[in-house]
């Protein structure tokens, strides 16, 4: 019997995965952390507009002032956002702006209708890259205010017209008296040249006379205005209402005085005011003009009312509220802000008392330092000037509170007398919930300062080591207690002179700002004497605009140091293998092009490295037109379906050396990807000249094998004697292509040769030639020779068989035959036959291959043979064993039925014979008792191993109660006696099985627990029986020591135990399936399945 056991491979390849986790702490990340939380409440809370653009035109950042007005920013691009445009705008400024360039401009938005200004100014980050940061400013209100100023000139107007009035009345007096014409000429001519009011005279459209202020006031000389037109100065936008009043006022129309703009020589514009006038001069009608320079005045009015404005502004728009009290703590005035603030309406607020607006503890911390502020007042000496500031709470409208801060000082007269008070108060509710995000953050940060992988140095302004992470320990050696407090300078052990020299140069141009943020790479020394590489960064920080300190991050590079110099040995030999590769390696560039390749060409092809290089596949004469158009579409398709690092191809190619010979070569190409582009072609090229030429034979001789290698396959895939043999003459008769053939099988005993199977011949044929004689016809003949036959054309031998066998030659037409005799080891089995219908010429090759299937059909037919000669004595030994075991489950019945109907009441009449013999015994024989009770144990000792071994036999228990209630009885009994810790389940519904069958699953169950109990060494053990429809499952499972399966099992192992071969055996007797699994350390799991 083969004893084979089939197992589960418990073996568990376990992968290691390294995890390296990379934290890079850099310095402008924990400044960062400390400020955002107050940048952002200050962000958040700005009236302007702030944005941050990347030198793509991706906005980065919007504040939500910005956001009101445009909308959330999405992924848009700035002109996107603000404009609508699918381009960046003709105007824009981003280009001087990351140029380094600050810029400050005013915009018109179309999106909202409204003015802005600008403030662009170019910001620096971390990786180098320059984004410009916006300041955004609604200039709407300002621009309308600017208009409405022009609308309010009257009073300018009244001005000047009341000071040309008197000028007029003083030209008419002079005119009135005709008699003092020169004086009133040179007196004119006097107040003309000092005045000044600039005042002209133009005659036909030009001027002809200028006073020296219009002439410093436009720059021009005399003689540059003479006779040159008055409109010349005027305005482009103003000369055509210019031109208007004049000519109206010579009309004799009433002219008033009006605002134009005047342009000075160098260009400028200015604003005047003039008064026109018709006069005579030299005899001719003319235009005398006075006009004041208003350019300063509108200016400085201008500036009141936007300095007005501004105030307004503020005090109405600012977000902290602004207040007036007067003495009597009433309010006066309360800015609109106070409605966001609390959710009172500034109506609401006029009526609160201060006392309402504040919580109890507020308001009497107000009236204390009110009324210290009045003592204060009764002093002699004081500060005017001074204010404080007040903290505490105030109560919104929604009955919530906020904390306020608030500055207040008092109002006072010109005589410095109090007599009222301002004050500001600020919501600093979301201050004081920063200051506790300040302090969660400071305690993060220590958390990651701490957890870096990177070693982390904070040394101050003078070289100080301030503190260090723990991680230092692990770079350097040394602990924080020996760096702490240290100088750098004075840790000149861990650096070379030179390498300390880099680190005191990065250290000084990080405090001077003119470095920091860059990499540097180190080679220090461990304190253990060993050279470690580190990659380090020197960042300044700064605290209020100075440089207080460094810090230093120091990163373990010792790891890659070592495998770069891995790598350039690699390149290097990388490189040598390419020169010297016995293929030639290729790298062409995506056009075709040769961009390198080794030396080995110019022995494979005959053409030098330098012939080569440069050139195009295509200009080239290696290939075929047909292959190069086969290697383009397979370079085409290799970009098209790329996938790095698998996007190959293999191609053999028919190429012509340089003298025109011609070389068979293999192609293995791979496309070269950078940056997840295609780049080029690596191929590596073999001449298979010699291996073509190889196959070409190798091919032949396999297509002689094939049939062989087919034909024993076939033969072998069974051990069923007439499936091998149908499949052996279906298979020779392929090979032959012919339909007709059988096999002779010897009959040792009878010493004839029996048809086992035949094709291509009737039943009726077959029966006339079931059975041969040795020796008979040329089939007898072959088997006595045991050399095969091959008759190419039976036309000329009628001996194909015995005379019974003619009939099918002449029916079938068979023309040829060949006879192969069957021999394994040896011993001749039988012969197969296979004739063909035409003449047929074997070769030497057919015939070898022809011998060699017969071989393979031996064995396969010898095994065929052994394995149904095993089979029946393997069915002759279950029977065997079936009845042994019986026999033996009959024989222990038996004895355990007398043990318990005879010994066993023997045992118990004596030792109750025993007892009243004690008691009947006379007083004064103590001595005799006391040994008829020491007999009277031994015989209850006995029969308790009497009543043992009847269990041990044949439990009453499984005959009477049946198989659960004896297995759950053993399980429970046996092993917790042996200290271990019993579980017994069932599973589906119980039911009465064969006797036969229980009695085998108990005595599995017996073998299983004596096991566990011997060899385990187990706490627990688990016990299932599974009840199905068709079949009962045994589990039994243990969490002891295990074992090794294979070793066990062997059967050459002198060590192994009859226990599991017991259970094997039985479950074999059974049909069923037996199933272990243990490892050591693992505990053993038996699976029994028993079919009903």
């Amino acid at each position: 019997m083969r004893d084979e056991v089939k197992t589960k491979s418990q073996l568990i390849d376990e992968l290691n995965q390294m995890r390296q986790r990379v934290a890079i702490l850099e310095p402008a990340v924990a400044v960062y952390t400390l400020s955002r939380d107050q940048l952002n409440n200050i962000l958040d809370s700005m009236e302007d507009g702030v944005y941050i653009v990347d030198p793509e035109y991706n906005l980065q950042y919007t504040n939500p002032y910005l956001m009101r007005l445009f909308g959330t920013i999405g992924s848009k691009k700035c002109y996107e956002y603000f404009h609508n445009l699918n381009q960046a705008c003709s105007w824009c400024k981003n280009t001087d702006v990351f140029a380094g360039n600050p810029v400050h401009w005013e915009w018109s938005s179309q999106k909202n209708r409204r003015t802005y200004d600008l403030l662009d100014t170019p910001l620096n980050n971390a990786d180098g890259t320059i984004s410009k940061l916006a300041i955004l400013r609604d200039i709407t209100e300002r621009k309308r205010t600017e208009e409405e100023l022009e609308k309010h000139q009257k009073h300018l107007e009244e001005l000047v017209q009341e000071r040309t009035a008197k000028l007029v009345t003083t030209n008419e007096q002079l005119r009135a008296e005709i008699s003092e014409r020169r004086e009133a000429e040179e007196l004119f001519t006097t107040l003309a040249f000092n005045s000044q009011i600039g005042t002209y005279i133009v005659q036909a459209g030009k001027f002809q006379f200028t006073n020296p202020a219009l002439q410093r006031d436009l720059g021009f000389s005399e003689e540059e205005l003479l006779d040159v037109s008055s409109l010349s100065i005027v305005h482009p936008e103003d000369r055509k209402r210019v031109r208007d009043n004049a000519v109206k006022m010579l009309k004799g129309e009433k002219s008033s005085g009006y605002e134009f703009r005047i342009m000075a020589k160098d260009g400028s514009t200015r604003w005047a005011y003039e008064k026109i006038s018709s006069i005579e001069y030299k005899g001719k009608q003319a235009t005398l003009a006075s006009y004041m320079d208003t350019t300063d005045f509108l200016k400085a009015q201008e500036a009141l009312q936007e300095s007005e404005r501004r105030y307004r502004l503020l005090a109405d728009n600012v977000i902290d509220v602004i207040w007036v009290r007067d003495m009597h703590l009433q309010l006066t005035y309360i800015s609109p802000s106070i409605l966001k603030q609390t959710g009172f309406t500034v109506a609401e607020s006029m009526n609160r008392s201060l006392e309402d607006s504040l919580t109890p503890d507020s308001f009497d911390q107000v009236t204390e330092i009110l009324a210290e502020e009045l003592a204060i007042e009764s002093k002699a000496e004081k500060d005017l000037t001074r204010s404080r500031t007040i903290i505490g709470e105030t109560i919104c409208k929604n009955g919530s509170t906020i904390a306020i801060e608030t500055k207040v000082s008092f109002l006072r007269d010109p005589d410095g007398q109090p007599i009222g008070i301002i004050g500001v108060t600020r919501d600093i509710t979301e201050r004081i919930k920063a200051e506790e995000a300040l302090r969660e953050s400071e305690e993060r940060f220590r958390t990651i300062f701490e957890s870096a992988n990177d070693e982390i140095i904070y040394v101050d302004k003078s070289g100080t080591v301030i503190d260090r992470n723990r991680k230092g320990e692990n770079i350097l050696g040394y602990t924080l207690e020996e760096v702490i407090g240290k100088n750098i300078n004075e840790l000149g052990s861990t650096l070379s002179k030179e390498q300390m020299s880099t680190m005191l140069k990065l250290f000084s141009d990080a405090m001077q700002g003119t470095g920091g943020w860059g990499l540097t790479e180190l080679e220090m020394i461990h304190k253990n004497g060993s050279r470690v590489f580190v990659q380090a960064s020197v960042s300044p920080l700064k605290k209020k605009g100075g440089t207080e300190g460094v810090l230093i991050i120091l990163r373990d590079i010792t790891k890659r140091k070592q495998a770069e110099e891995a790598l350039r040995e690699s390149e290097g030999k990388l490189r040598e293998i390419f020169e010297n590769v016995n293929d030639e390696i290729v790298y062409l560039d995506q056009s075709g092009t040769i961009v390198d390749l080794n030396n080995r060409i110019e022995d494979m092809f005959g053409y030098t490295r330098n012939e080569l290089v440069g050139k195009n596949l295509g200009e080239l004469e290696l290939f075929s037109s047909e292959d190069l158009v086969e290697f383009a579409t397979s370079f085409d398709n290799l970009i098209a379906e790329s996938v790095p690092g698998e996007s190959r191809f293999l191609k053999e190619f028919e190429a012509k050396r340089k003298d025109g010979s011609t070389v068979f070569v293999e192609s293995s190409a791979r496309l070269i990807e950078r940056d997840g582009k295609p780049a080029g072609l690596l191929s590596v090229i073999r001449d298979i000249t010699e291996r073509k030429q190889a196959e070409e034979e190798i091919l032949q001789r396999n297509r002689e094998l094939a049939a062989l290698n087919a034909v024993a396959q076939t033969a072998s895939q069974s051990l069923n004697l007439d499936k091998t043999l149908t499949n052996a003459v279906d298979k020779i008769l392929e090979v032959l292509n012919t339909r007709h053939g059988g096999i002779y099988l010897l009959d040792q005993e009878e010493k004839k040769l029996t048809l086992k199977v035949h094709r291509g011949i009737s039943d009726s044929q077959a029966n006339e030639a079931s059975v041969l004689g040795i020796g008979e016809g040329n089939v007898g003949r072959v088997l006595e020779s045991k050399e095969p036959l091959f008759i190419e054309s039976l036309s000329n031998s009628s001996e194909f068989a015995a005379k019974e066998s003619l009939s099918i030659v002449a029916s079938e037409k068979l023309q040829s035959v060949v006879l192969l005799p069957l021999q394994a080891r040896g011993k001749t089995l039988g012969v197969m036959f296979a004739a063909t219908e035409h003449d047929r010429i074997f070769t030497a090759e057919e015939r070898d291959i022809l011998v060699t299937i017969g071989h393979q059909i031996s064995t396969a037919i010898e095994n065929a043979l052994l394995y149904e000669e095993l089979q029946r004595k393997e069915e002759i030994r279950g029977e065997v064993l079936q009845q042994t075991i019986l026999a033996q489950e009959e024989e222990r019945r038996r004895i355990a039925r007398e043990l318990h109907d005879q010994t066993s009441q023997v045992l118990t009449g004596a030792s109750a014979m025993i007892e009243a013999s004690v008691a009947a015994l006379p007083w004064g024989t103590d001595e005799i008792k006391e040994r008829l009770r020491e007999t009277r144990v031994s015989l209850t000792n006995m029969l308790v191993d009497v009543r043992n071994i009847i269990y041990e036999l044949r439990p009453t228990m499984l005959d009477d109660l049946g198989l659960v209630a004896a297995a759950r009885w053993h399980a429970e009994d046996y092993l917790e006696r042996a200290g271990i810790k019993a579980h017994f389940e069932t599973a589906g519904r119980k039911r009465k099985l064969p006797a036969k069958v229980e009695t085998a699953v108990f005595r599995i169950i017996q073998e299983a627990t004596t096991n566990i109990v011997k060899h385990a060494r187990a706490k627990n053990a688990r016990i299932k029986l599974e009840f199905h429809k068709d079949s009962l499952i045994l589990n039994i499972e243990d969490d002891g020591r295990g074992f090794e399966l294979q070793k066990a099992m062997n059967p050459t192992n002198k060590k192994r135990g009859m226990g599991l071969l017991n259970i094997k055996e039985r479950v074999e007797i059974l049909d069923g399936d037996f199933r272990i699994e243990s490892q050591r350390g693992r505990g053993t799991q038996i699976t029994v399945v028993i079919p009903d």
